[in-house]
């Protein structure tokens, strides 16, 4: 059976393990945002997870890449004009089912996972849109669609 991260569909990010997840807040505190790890304030902890996280879907994103590749997968490609969809990392938590880890986590650092939510840049909030006005606005209507050919 093969080790190699890259062939065996295992990744050294994807692990759902707290010392693994707590090891990459703390090299993205202190490589990504050139801070001392063992006094995070909370925007730092934030960031450090919010990094963590992207690696973890970045590697995703690669394998998937990878395998259409290799199975000349077709694809269907979709244009959304929406643009301001909100806050991110706790979706992310929940699609990678990391919650537990990363609540588990940032405790043993000293924060609430709630809390650092609240760090999160909220386009929507920060634009005062209403995600009802948002939502009608990016919905085409259905007869529409058949304007747009997938090929």
């Amino acid at each position: 059976m093969s080790t190699n991260p890259e062939t065996s569909g295992a990744s050294h990010i994807g692990l759902n393990s707290t010392s693994t997840l707590k090891d990459e807040i703390q090299r993205h505190i202190r490589f990504t945002m050139a801070r001392d790890p063992e006094k995070p304030n909370r925007h730092a902890c934030f960031m450090g997870l919010a990094y963590s996280i992207r690696d973890r879907l970045v590697d995703r994103w690669i394998r998937t890449q990878r395998s259409q590749y290799d199975t000349m997968a077709k694809r269907v490609y979709f244009l959304s004009l929406e643009f301001l969809p909100g806050r991110f990392l706790m979706n992310y938590l929940i699609s990678l089912k990391l919650v537990d880890d990363a609540r588990q986590t940032v405790e043993e650092m000293g924060f609430d996972l709630d809390e650092l939510e609240e760090e999160e840049w909220d386009a929507e909030s920060a634009l005062n849109i209403s995600g009802t006005s948002r939502r009608q606005g990016a919905v085409l209507p259905r007869n529409q669609l058949k304007y747009f050919p997938i090929q």
